[in-house]
């Protein structure tokens, strides 16, 4: 008579789906939890003065909670910049209209990436959030700014996120 093979209860199945559910679920908020306390950072190719500062201050990001800047496709409109009296508020706005390949690049450190879903600096400038944060517009014409300079787009991130991403001691 030949041997029946034992059959594994159902709840022994059960406990180890659950078990790999549980085990993905860690290894997924593990990873996020290390790309949003790194960030990424990468020097710009064939700037050696951009290269060294980034090196330079590489350090001092290690410490810091760097946003990802994730640009739509298409981009967003921002608002018309003369429809704006206050002249901060205008002169960020048409940062936007004129260098918004820069901004959607750019993070914004004002809370509006969780509060208003807000992807990069560029989406402050689509709605009306732009008119009342002071940190959005410094942000935007900074980035302008250095854009006109010359400065690669990697390397005026980089300016940003050194400049205004939150220290992770805070």
């Amino acid at each position: 008579m030949p041997k029946k093979k034992p059959v594994a209860p159902a709840t022994s199945k059960k406990k180890t789906r659950t078990w790999q559910a549980v085990l993905a679920v860690v290894i997924v908020g593990a990873i996020a939890t290390f790309y949003f306390m790194v960030g990424r950072s990468s020097a710009p190719s064939g700037d050696a003065a951009g290269a060294t500062d980034i090196l330079n201050t590489t350090a001092s990001m290690s410490n810091r909670f760097v946003l990802p800047a994730t640009p739509h496709n298409p981009r967003p409109q921002t608002l018309d910049p003369s429809s704006f009296a206050d002249p901060d508020v205008r002169e960020a706005y048409q940062a936007a209209k004129d260098v918004p390949e820069v901004l959607e690049h750019l993070a914004c450190y004002c809370g509006c990436f969780r509060e208003a879903g807000h992807r990069n600096n560029l989406d402050c400038f689509k709605d009306m959030h732009g008119t009342q944060c002071a940190l959005c517009r410094a942000i935007a014409i900074e980035g302008r700014k250095e854009h006109n300079e010359g400065v690669p787009i990697e390397q005026i991130k980089h300016n940003i996120d050194a400049k205004w991403a939150p220290s992770a001691a805070h």
